[in-house]
């Protein structure tokens, strides 16, 4: 009876250390768990293409699951010649237009292991100024609003890499990557456009575990 009752205790005492144990062990992975912080999707682009004129200019770029929220600012510039004193050595310029865009744009944003497509549409203001050589023509300014479009397919890092940019090198694999891909873009306004660009980006492109 003794070694009966001897044996029960070392039982309930085993039971309580392991399932003590079990519970620790649990509580260590949910804690390890909440530590790992995934990053969110951010950044910065820049980009050089040709419509109209030469085009230039930078967005920023926010993902919330698959909804894009992008903020862009551009510029453009169209140089016209005129024909009956164009020569090869010295163009000659007759008119200038230059403008300049601010858009807000929301779209969606589809992420497959190391690129990603996005299409977006918002509005946006913009400024146009026109110059002539001859100064009998004036100077004429417009301002308007207008329907920015734009598609993007970029190429970034599938996974961390220990090094910023492909030259920095850190303590440990980072989210942070460059980027870089192809745009066509446009605007559907008074003065309509449609071009195609490359673009470089740089931040967070999707979510790395």
């Amino acid at each position: 009876m003794k070694k009966i009752t001897l044996l029960l205790i070392l039982c309930s005492v085993y039971s309580y250390s392991f399932a003590q144990r079990d519970s620790s062990s649990v509580s260590t992975q949910k804690d390890t768990l909440n530590q790992i912080k995934l990053n969110s999707i951010v950044f910065l682009e820049i980009y050089a293409g040709y419509s109209a004129g030469v085009d230039g200019g930078l967005s920023l770029n926010y993902q919330y699951k698959k909804q894009l929220f992008s903020l862009r600012y551009s510029g453009s510039i169209e140089l016209s010649t005129d024909p009956d004193k164009f020569t090869w050595l010295f163009p000659f310029i007759d008119r200038t237009e230059l403008t300049t865009e601010v858009a807000a744009l929301y779209g969606w944003r589809r992420i497959t292991k190391g690129h990603s497509y996005s299409i977006s549409a918002g509005v946006s203001q913009s400024h146009k100024t026109v110059e002539y050589a001859d100064k009998t023509f004036g100077r004429e300014v417009y301002n308007y609003t207008g329907i920015p479009l734009e598609f993007n397919i970029k190429w970034f890092n599938k996974i961390k890499r220990d090094r910023i940019l492909g030259i920095f090198r850190v303590d440990k694999p980072t989210a942070f990557s460059g980027s870089i891909g192809f745009k066509l873009y446009g605007n559907i306004s008074k003065f309509s456009t449609v071009g195609l660009g490359l673009t470089y980006g740089f931040g967070y492109h999707k979510v790395y575990e």
